[in-house]
């Protein structure tokens, strides 16, 4: 007390006490938010109005955000810079809850989905079979896909597994900053391939359609050396491939990695834009060209082989074009009749025999 009141009768205690209180309040948005300055994923301290550390402000929004995209609560903490009781006490407030997010479709339901997927992606196993029925509206519990799985595709299992016992690719693992910062290429002479990749394409989507269209072709369904039969193919079927493919895309980001613990490629992509603040992307150009060198080497100019794809000239008519617009049914029977009846109409309008 004597040195306090020493010290009183030189300077102005409250003055000294206010600047030391603003000093903790700079101090402490400064260690908060260093880190955080380039995130979008920002926990905002409030105002303190008592005793102890101030409280978090986290926004509804960001914790739905989390949630949709499967994160666990010591994962939201991390990106948020706070502690998981935090988050949990966050969401109690807001009335989220991990299980509310999970469908509530019934067995059957599910049954004739995972039937209709499977027969859409007749190579894809339950872990894919379950990213799938996300970007469908559905998340689900992996023991209900497995189940359902088991339900309707049961040799479809058994030919997954000899099939991966045999061909599985042996996955390269780094440790890394964020997603993005190493890439690794794969050179096989003249070749330059991702082989886990193309093989989920062709697993996925392509080889569907390969022998979908040998099918065709062994059944005089499909000429192609013909240009009419050609321009027909790719008038139905290159809609479908494509919104095949986008299905594709969509659920393989969304698909847990063995090597990544269980975490999806976006689950990846969103850490890593929340905890890398040096990442400063600015535009989607810089962000199409990121991870390329532009003054690195350039392949050398091979002779690969290639597909000539021929011109047709061959104006399509309005009502066959409209009769491809009001297709609606999702099943590739009722697309092989639909490429049947548009052959028709372009071997009519250029005087061919059906």
């Amino acid at each position: 007390m004597d040195m306090i009141s020493q010290l009183a009768a030189i300077v102005d205690i409250d003055e000294i006490i206010e600047l030391f209180t603003r000093c903790v309040k700079l101090f402490q948005e400064e260690t908060y938010f260093h880190e955080y300055k380039q995130s979008h994923f920002k926990a905002h301290p409030c105002q303190r109005t008592g005793r102890g550390r101030p409280s978090f402000e986290i926004s509804e929004e960001i914790l739905e955000f989390f949630l949709d995209n499967s994160f666990k609560i010591s994962e939201m903490a991390d990106m948020l810079c706070v502690s998981p009781s935090t988050v949990k006490r966050r969401l109690k407030e807001f009335n989220l809850n991990v299980h509310n997010t999970y469908s509530t479709i019934s067995e059957p339901d599910l049954h004739k989905l995972v039937e209709s997927v499977v027969k859409e992606f007749p190579e894809a196993g339950t872990k894919s079979i379950q990213s799938i029925l996300v970007t469908k509206g559905h998340r689900l519990q992996r023991q209900r896909v497995r189940d359902a799985v088991r339900k309707v595709d049961p040799e479809g299992i058994l030919f997954r597994r000899l099939f991966l016992s045999v061909h599985r690719i042996q996955r390269r693992t780094y440790n890394v900053r964020a997603p993005r910062a190493l890439w690794h290429i794969d050179g096989n002479h003249k070749l330059i391939r991702i082989e886990r990749l193309w093989r989920e394409v062709w697993t996925g989507c392509t080889s569907y359609y390969y022998q979908l269209f040998t099918y065709m072709e062994d059944n005089a369904l499909l000429d192609v050396i013909n240009e009419q039969n050609i321009q027909a193919l790719h008038l139905v079927f290159k809609p479908k491939i494509q919104q095949h493919l986008d299905s594709f895309v969509e659920a393989l980001i969304r698909r847990p990695l063995r090597s990544e613990n269980s975490q999806t490629p976006m689950q990846l992509w969103i850490r890593g834009q929340a905890l890398d603040p040096n990442l400063e992307i600015q535009n989607d150009v810089e962000l199409n060209n990121y991870g390329i060198d532009f003054d690195g080497p350039v392949a050398s100019d091979y002779d690969f082989e290639t597909v000539d794809v021929p011109e047709i000239e061959t104006n399509v008519p309005e009502h066959c074009i409209q009769l491809i617009a009001d297709h609606k049914a999702n099943d590739i029977d009722s697309y092989v009749t639909l490429y049947t009846k548009v052959l028709r109409i372009l071997n009519n309008q250029n005087g061919q025999q059906c």
